[in-house]
């Protein structure tokens, strides 16, 4: 049995990578998959007590006023339609690496994130299985000090690649030891 791939996760999209003699410059852009099936079945629910609300108040005007349980669902789900519906939307990651450290912004967190050079400790190409996937995901993995990570999705193996050199590059980093080393086929 196969299991359900995560609707909401972005997929990764494509890669540009400028190098300059300042360091280097990356933007990462994500695919998404919107469910439209939620969409239009939230839509679809969301209708039927509008349209009981709107047909009490105009077909029988004398009728009692519409039940506030029937006006919370309404709401409710006319706003999960709409949630489902902005739900496929993710920003492009943009990387920004010098010998002086490594700037993060955008990205499925929409966060803008900043490290020193000296607090990272190295920058690798993995192949991660995230939750409820079964395939792997080819990933860039980012290690600082103190045991933090960032994970970030990629297309192709060969921007995998190229964005690890990019970034070791940019930021002045040694290869990692052939023992932390994990093949990656480009």
């Amino acid at each position: 049995m196969q299991a359900i791939p995560y609707q909401s996760s972005p997929r990764a999209g494509g890669a540009m990578i400028d190098l300059d003699s300042g360091g280097a410059t990356i933007d990462i852009t994500y695919r998404n998959q919107r469910v439209w099936g939620m969409v239009i079945g939230f839509g679809l629910v969301a209708l039927a007590p509008t349209a009981k609300i709107i047909y009490d108040a105009t077909i029988r005007p004398g009728s009692d006023p519409p039940s506030p349980v029937l006006i919370a669902a309404a709401v409710l789900f006319a706003m999960l339609a709409l949630a489902s519906g902005v739900r496929g939307h993710t920003p492009a990651l943009h990387l920004v690496a010098d010998p002086g450290g490594l700037r993060m912004r955008g990205g499925v967190l929409g966060e803008d994130l900043q490290w020193r050079r000296d607090e990272i400790v190295a920058v690798t190409a993995e192949d991660l299985e995230p939750p409820q996937v079964s395939s792997r995901r080819i990933s860039i993995v980012i290690e600082f000090s103190g045991d933090e990570y960032v994970v970030f999705p990629l297309a192709t193996r060969e921007e995998q690649a190229a964005v690890v050199e990019a970034l070791r590059i940019a930021l002045k980093l040694t290869p990692p030891e052939p023992d932390r080393v994990r093949p990656v086929d480009v």
